[in-house]
């Protein structure tokens, strides 16, 4: 699991755990699916488990950077019970809709604000049931987002050069004018900065 997938599970456990108060807090990552994620019945419910799912390598975005779908699993556990509550019948998956809902609410548009330029905002993807016994329900979220990663030769490039731009500059710069668009004229000062990359880099390598 690459660092920056790393980063954006931690982000999530986080986000859900601050965001979802139906969990009550009951928010924890895993590498992959186990044997404890449906057996240990000791854990509270409803919980939920945060699992990076896969990484999808795209086609070259440009001439910086090649584009990474990253997916990750929301795995939501309720208990497999109707109850009462004010005068109506509550099924598990009026929980699950409940649970659903504040997912959405704090995830859809959402990325870590320490990585802004080089993580698209978070998207649903879609939803299903995992597994269901008689005591509880298991249903799968899966969300996802793209993560950028500078091609080697253009950052060759650059620290072979005599050039002051940093890799942090043209993250903004590819990030404002590439993938966002511009509307507008681009500042004197971004336009001189990209085209002084452009002049010393070789765009046929990347």
């Amino acid at each position: 699991m690459s660092t920056i997938n790393t980063y954006i599970l931690r982000e999530l456990v986080k986000r859900i755990r601050s965001e979802c108060p139906l969990l009550e807090n009951r928010v924890g990552p895993a590498a992959d699916y186990s044997n404890q994620l449906f057996e240990n019945t000791s854990i509270p419910i409803p919980h939920a488990t945060v699992i990076p799912l896969m990484e999808n390598g795209q086609d070259k975005n440009g001439i910086f950077l090649q584009a990474d779908r990253q997916t990750f699993a929301v795995v939501v556990c309720v208990e497999n019970k109707t109850r009462r509550l004010e005068g109506q019948d509550l099924t598990p998956y009026d929980s699950l809709k409940a649970i659903r809902e504040q997912l959405d609410a704090a995830l859809l548009n959402w990325k870590p604000a320490e990585q802004e330029n080089q993580i698209d905002e978070m998207i649903f993807a879609k939803g299903y049931l995992l597994k269901e016994t008689e005591a509880r329900i298991w249903y799968q979220y899966e969300y996802q987002t793209q993560t950028y990663v500078w091609g080697v030769s253009a950052i060759g490039n650059l620290e072979d050069s005599d050039s002051d731009i940093n890799i942090d500059d043209l993250d903004y710069l590819y990030y404002a004018y590439v993938r966002k668009g511009h509307d507008g004229e681009v500042p004197a000062e971004d336009y001189t900065l990209l085209e002084e990359f452009l002049e010393e880099g070789d765009e046929s390598r990347f």
